[in-house]
């Protein structure tokens, strides 16, 4: 399926890929903007623009990452399915870790500072969006015909309007903004909370393990000591031993030195008388 893509945002200032006239017209959708996340749908002749604007963090009102998809000829006829397909684009974005990062607590940032420094990436989106419109999204395109008409005005529209009023919607008006007011309907979000409640989990895994590795401290400290005492214990025996050994050796001694003395005085007395 033919179609142009440009992705734009704010990583450090407005930057967009690629660069050409239409950052005016994409600014001027994010001033409309009345939730986080919200398409506009745009006709100007036979092209139709599918602007997809995210913003990516609730602190943050203008740090957002905005998402085109042009097409000649053809419009969607499923909005609800195209919020889908753009759902996808922005989960695939974010787990690539390239234009898009996630920190250890789950929030999403950017990881460059201009789109253009990155263009393997801009051609492997590319890729990968024309993969799902031929694959899983192509039924729900169809050709423009007489029922849309020309018109100067525009029109605010939630997701959870009626599907044909939409339609009827983006037949009368040249511009239609449809915001999704559902917080946790979208894949990044599910990734977002996944990863957040993941995060939790492995700082109670990282409390726990050293907790555990100040009781294995405590247990080496408490085994050394003991082999520490035990090697006293042997150490005093030995001593001990050797002590009873020479205490054996020195009553042996005196015993042959009385005996000699003795031997000695009684030859000594014989001598005398």
């Amino acid at each position: 399926m033919n179609f142009s893509l440009y992705i734009f945002g704010n990583p450090s200032g407005y930057n967009q890929y690629p660069s050409d006239a239409n950052s005016l017209l994409f600014q001027g959708f994010l001033q409309k903007q009345q939730s986080d996340s919200q398409l506009t749908i745009y006709r100007s002749g036979q092209l139709v623009y599918y602007v997809h604007t995210r913003k990516l963090s609730s602190d943050k009102p203008d740090y957002y990452l905005g998402i085109c998809l042009i097409f000649n000829g053809i419009y969607c006829s499923d909005v609800k399915q195209l919020f889908n397909l753009f759902d996808k684009i922005y989960s695939d974005i974010a787990l690539n870790g390239i234009l898009l990062q996630i920190n250890k607590s789950g929030k999403i940032s950017f990881a460059i500072d201009k789109l253009s420094s990155r263009l393997p990436e801009m051609e492997r989106i590319k890729l990968f969006i024309n993969n799902n419109l031929e694959e899983k999204f192509s039924k729900i395109f169809n050709s423009l015909n007489s029922s849309f008409k020309v018109s100067n005005s525009s029109k605010s529209l939630t997701l959870n309007d009626q599907p044909l009023d939409i339609l009827e919607a983006i037949r009368e008006y040249d511009c239609v903004y449809i915001s999704n007011n559902e917080q946790f309907s979208s894949g990044l979000n599910r990734i977002h909370k996944m990863l957040f409640e993941l995060y939790a989990e492995n700082q109670d895994i990282i409390k726990r393990y050293q907790k555990l590795y100040g009781e294995k401290k405590q247990y080496k400290f408490v085994i050394i000591l003991c082999i520490t005492l035990i090697g006293c214990i042997l150490g005093l025996l030995l001593f001990s031993k050797n002590i009873q050994a020479k205490d054996g050796a020195i009553q042996s001694l005196n015993s042959e030195i009385y005996k000699k003395t003795k031997k000695f005085l009684i030859c000594n007395l014989k001598l005398v008388n």
